[in-house]
Protein backbone atom coordinates (compact mmCIF):
# COMPACT_ATOMS: atom_id res chain seq x y z
CA UNK A 1 0.00 0.00 0.00
CA UNK A 2 1.35 3.40 -0.90
CA UNK A 3 0.29 5.82 1.81
CA UNK A 4 -1.55 8.92 0.65
CA UNK A 5 -1.88 12.14 2.60
CA UNK A 6 -5.43 11.08 3.45
CA UNK A 7 -4.17 7.77 4.83
CA UNK A 8 -1.70 9.52 7.11
CA UNK A 9 -4.31 12.03 8.25
CA UNK A 10 -6.66 9.16 9.03
CA UNK A 11 -4.01 7.43 11.15
CA UNK A 12 -3.32 10.74 12.90
CA UNK A 13 -7.01 11.34 13.61
CA UNK A 14 -7.48 7.87 15.05
CA UNK A 15 -4.28 8.16 17.10
CA UNK A 16 -5.26 11.52 18.60
CA UNK A 17 -8.82 10.40 19.30
CA UNK A 18 -7.69 7.55 21.55
CA UNK A 19 -7.86 8.52 25.20
CA UNK A 20 -5.27 6.02 26.40
CA UNK A 21 -2.14 7.61 27.81
CA UNK A 22 0.19 4.97 26.38
CA UNK A 23 -0.53 4.21 22.76
CA UNK A 24 1.45 3.07 19.75
CA UNK A 25 0.97 2.52 16.03
CA UNK A 26 2.28 -0.80 14.72
CA UNK A 27 2.91 -1.42 11.04
CA UNK A 28 4.73 -4.05 9.04
CA UNK A 29 8.37 -3.69 8.04
CA UNK A 30 7.21 -3.54 4.44
CA UNK A 31 5.01 -0.53 5.19
CA UNK A 32 7.81 1.07 7.20
CA UNK A 33 10.00 0.92 4.09
CA UNK A 34 7.29 2.71 2.13
CA UNK A 35 7.12 5.45 4.77
CA UNK A 36 10.90 5.89 4.84
CA UNK A 37 10.95 8.88 2.47
CA UNK A 38 7.89 10.60 3.93
CA UNK A 39 8.39 13.38 6.46
CA UNK A 40 6.24 12.23 9.37
CA UNK A 41 7.38 14.94 11.80
CA UNK A 42 4.06 16.78 11.41
CA UNK A 43 2.16 13.82 12.89
CA UNK A 44 1.94 13.15 16.60
CA UNK A 45 1.91 9.39 16.01
CA UNK A 46 5.39 9.52 14.45
CA UNK A 47 7.18 9.17 17.80
CA UNK A 48 4.95 6.20 18.63
CA UNK A 49 5.37 4.33 15.34
CA UNK A 50 6.85 0.83 15.43
CA UNK A 51 7.13 -1.91 12.86
CA UNK A 52 7.09 -5.68 13.04
CA UNK A 53 10.08 -7.16 11.24
CA UNK A 54 9.49 -9.67 8.50
CA UNK A 55 10.84 -13.06 9.42
CA UNK A 56 11.10 -16.11 7.25
CA UNK A 57 10.73 -19.60 8.63
CA UNK A 58 10.80 -22.79 6.60
CA UNK A 59 8.44 -25.61 7.38
CA UNK A 60 9.76 -29.15 7.71
CA UNK A 61 13.42 -27.97 7.78
CA UNK A 62 13.43 -27.41 4.02
CA UNK A 63 15.70 -24.37 3.94
CA UNK A 64 18.49 -26.31 2.21
CA UNK A 65 16.08 -27.55 -0.46
CA UNK A 66 14.90 -23.99 -1.05
CA UNK A 67 18.47 -22.70 -1.25
CA UNK A 68 19.32 -25.36 -3.84
CA UNK A 69 16.28 -24.49 -5.95
CA UNK A 70 17.26 -20.81 -5.93
CA UNK A 71 20.88 -21.62 -6.85
CA UNK A 72 19.72 -23.86 -9.71
CA UNK A 73 17.38 -21.16 -11.00
CA UNK A 74 20.01 -18.43 -10.81
CA UNK A 75 22.57 -20.71 -12.46
CA UNK A 76 20.25 -21.30 -15.42
CA UNK A 77 19.25 -17.65 -15.78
Amino acid sequence: HHFSDDDLLSIETKFVSQSEVRKIVVITEKDAARLHNINLSQFSFAEHLYYLPIELEFLFNEQNKFDQLIKQYVGKN
